[in-house]
């Protein structure tokens, strides 16, 4: 039998083992954010997060345990929630990246009649370190950032400023976020600085072959600015003789446009696709 519950302080530990670190402490402590559990013969199989942004329900985790996959527990869980978002008439939403037509996210909100699923423009994709060494690939744009800081080192109110400005703009992602820096690669996150003001910023954090550049991101009219960041970043992991890739991805127009001018031999590993809630409840 199958139960879905919601987590809660007196449960959430109950799925330890399906959740990370970084999970649990949002969990704990970000209001916004909401989860539900499926649990099946008593064991905890599966978890569903969303955020209440605004007037919608936007699902951004969903796992299920190796050993339970295939038999509908994801469906029930997304399913639960939409029973939910219909008691307040609440749209629910869910952007995810897809790395080809057999990616199981993909296949699950396909197979729900009540979901439209549309592809965005936003990609993500994959530079080895070995193609960032190429000889002068990408010095001679290091200039293009001026008054460059790594992001960590900024003080306390300036990081927390930057942070409200790109939550009050909506940023995609910026939620999934840490806020400490043992989660990145610290030396990495660079920005540029206007007084105390950041033009440019972005995010990098270790990944199991390598890099992922996380956030990408820049005020209108400082595209430059966040080329010369990409290039100094760059420069540092060529710097290094280690082996791995950088990932990267492209979420919006500006991102993308300096990925095709730095990385033209770059390897789109995944696309991003939007699933929408047609507000039928099955």
């Amino acid at each position: 039998m199958l139960e879905v519950t919601r987590l809660t302080e007196s449960n959430l530990h109950w799925f330890q083992s399906i959740l990370t670190p970084t999970w649990m402490e949002k969990l704990y402590h970000d209001a916004n954010t909401t989860a539900l559990g499926a649990v099946r013969d008593g064991a905890a199989c599966g978890v569903l997060i969303f955020h209440e942004i605004g007037p919608v329900a936007d699902i951004v985790y969903l796992t299920v345990s190796d050993s339970y996959r295939r038999q509908g527990i994801a469906t029930a869980l997304v399913q639960f929630l939409c029973r939910y978002a219909n008691q307040s008439v609440t749209p629910v939403t869910c952007t995810f990246l897809a790395e080809d037509d057999d990616d199981p996210m993909l296949n699950l909100f396909r197979d729900l009649p009540t979901f439209t699923v549309t592809e965005e423009d936003g990609y993500c994709c994959t530079i080895s370190f070995a193609q960032l060494r190429k000889p002068n690939r990408l010095s001679h744009l290091c200039g293009l950032a001026q008054n460059v800081r790594p992001f960590f080192s900024l003080p306390a109110l300036v990081q927390r400023n930057f942070r409200t400005h790109l939550a009050a703009a909506g940023v995609p992602y910026l939620r999934e976020m840490s806020t400490d820096p043992k989660d990145y690669a610290a030396e990495l996150c660079l920005c540029c600085l206007t007084q105390d003001s950041v033009d440019a910023a972005l995010f990098v954090e270790p990944a199991e072959d390598g890099l992922y550049l996380s956030l990408a991101w820049c005020l209108p009219g400082k595209q430059r600015s966040l080329m010369g960041l990409l290039a100094q970043a760059c420069g540092r992991v060529a710097a290094d003789d280690s082996q791995g890739n950088l990932h990267l991805a492209a979420v919006t127009p500006a991102v993308t446009s300096i990925a095709e001018k730095l990385f033209p031999d770059r390897t789109i590993t995944g696309r991003f696709y939007q699933a929408v809630w047609d507000m039928v409840v099955e």
